[in-house]
């Protein structure tokens, strides 16, 4: 490409010697490079970019009137986005020093060349265009950056921070101004989440190539509240060359008091639970005592007076007729099996064998009862043949054998069932197995399997755990497991 073709417009000579403005004229006349217009002041200068909006503008430092070309040029910068080029006959330093505070792209020294004034306007509109590009590229990233709802810092390498988001000055109740050009540990208190500890040179700890950082962390800055954050630490890397950090930071003010809520509330529902658990013992307790007293009262006081009712019924029938005989006969019968009837009530509520004789007697007589009454073939089998236990754990163990008997004739239509009940050293083991159809496990969801929630709590109250495995068409297994102490 030439030099002419980057030229949309043309180039505004600044000049006061009409010698150098006619050789600059020439040679860019070779170069095919349009010239706008030539003027002698710094004041036309200014007047001159605004009507013409020149691509160029060649300014000469020393110029007619009471505006040289540097303050001519320092105006034009601040007021156009023109790029400029300095010309001069002299090379003083301090002339220089100034040139370089008005923001133009190079100076020439006159007389200028053809080949060294198209290479310079080439290389200036070059940086020109670069310089448009990244202005637009900051622009860009500013304004996404600015509308991201969580705080964002930029630093040098140093930590020094360079920009702040909106949300980020909202966040750290600052202006720009009282942060900007600070250094981010100075200016912001960082602390490990974990502990509360200070933390110093954050950004080195993310010093590694390609890596981040990322964690929790809590925020002050000056007196104010703490606020817990998420801060996530990036490298900003150009050319493998690590150039500053950006750092993000989310509030999670809301998300810690959920959490916190969410603690709370998983608490009082323990605590409830527990509550629940004890209520739960309680009532089986008062049940049992009910049980134990009821069945006492039924097997003390009404079979006994039945009993005393079939003696009498017996003493009048030998001193009647036939006919009256016969009548008290089948009365006494059925006062016979009333007191069956009573006696069998009053052990099924509390088996008195439980209290007087111990578990195994108890548990042998309960698996008699189901293979008188159901016809069924179960195999008990015990070690030792004594147990060392009483009271409220022989009770419930006992308790949790009947409910898992039930089950079987009730639901699985099993033929053989298999009872284990062993006192080991640390723990007593129930094993109850049985040939039956089996279930799905959702049926333990069921309101049907109140009952397997009562053995469960039964084996919880001692600090034990009671187990249900069951596969459709090859049975169930209950096992229990309760520490002996």
């Amino acid at each position: 490409m030439s030099y002419a073709e980057k030229i949309s417009n043309g180039v505004l000579i600044v000049e006061d010697d009409p010698d150098s403005s006619f050789i600059l004229e020439h040679r860019l006349k070779k170069l095919k490079i349009p010239v706008l217009d030539t003027v002698v002041t710094g004041e036309a200068a200014v007047k001159k970019t605004e009507e013409l909006n020149p691509d160029i503008i060649l300014m000469d430092i020393m110029l007619q009137g009471e505006m040289d070309g540097i303050q001519a040029a320092t105006q034009i910068t601040n007021q156009y986005d023109v790029p400029i080029i300095f010309l001069t006959a002299h090379s003083d330093q301090n002339i220089l020093d100034r040139a370089a505070s008005s923001g133009h792209y190079g100076y020439l020294l006159k007389p200028t060349e053809t080949r060294q004034l198209g290479v310079s306007i080439d290389v200036t509109l070059r940086q020109h265009q670069l310089e448009q590009e990244l202005a637009v590229s900051r622009a860009w990233f500013k304004e996404t950056i600015s509308g991201i709802g969580d705080s964002v810092i930029t630093t040098n390498t140093e930590g020094i921070i360079d920009f702040v988001n909106p949300a980020g000055l909202s966040m750290f109740r600052c202006s720009e101004e009282e942060i900007v050009g600070k250094n981010l540990s100075e200016a912001i208190s960082i602390r490990k989440e974990q502990n509360g500890e200070v933390t110093q040179n954050l950004i080195n700890t993310s010093s590694d190539e390609g890596q981040y950082l990322h964690g929790e962390f809590s925020i002050q800055v000056g007196n104010q509240d703490v606020i817990p954050v998420d801060i996530t630490i990036i490298p900003i890397m150009t050319k493998g060359t690590r150039v500053g950090w950006v750092i993000f930071m989310h509030d999670i003010t809301r998300r810690k008091k959920y959490q916190q809520d969410l603690i709370s509330a998983h608490d009082n529902l323990e605590n409830y639970k527990e509550e629940l658990q004890q209520l739960g013992d309680h009532m089986r307790i008062i049940q049992e005592n009910e049980r134990g007293s009821i069945s006492r009262e039924i097997h003390d006081e009404i079979a006994q007076n039945l009993a005393r009712i079939r003696m009498d019924i017996q003493a009048v029938r030998g001193n009647s007729g036939q006919e009256t005989a016969d009548l008290l006969k089948h009365t006494s019968e059925l006062v016979g099996e009333c007191i069956s009837s009573v006696r069998r009530i009053a052990t099924e509520l509390r088996p008195r064998i439980l209290d007087d004789v111990g578990l195994i007697a108890a548990v042998q007589w309960q698996v008699n009862q189901f293979i008188e009454r159901e016809n069924l073939d179960i195999q008990l089998t015990h070690h030792p043949d004594e147990f060392d236990l009483e009271g409220d754990k022989a009770v419930d163990i006992f308790r949790i054998i009947q409910e898992s008997l039930n089950n079987i004739v009730n639901h699985a239509g099993a033929s053989k069932v298999y009872v284990e009940l062993n006192q080991k050293k640390e723990s007593i083991e129930l094993s109850i197995k049985d040939d039956g159809k089996g279930f799905k496990k959702e049926a333990l969801q069921s309101a049907e399997s109140l009952g397997i929630v009562g053995m469960r709590e039964r084996a919880r109250r001692w600090e034990g755990s009671c187990s249900i495995t069951s596969t459709l068409g090859e049975g169930t297994a209950v096992n229990v497991k309760i520490p002996d102490h």
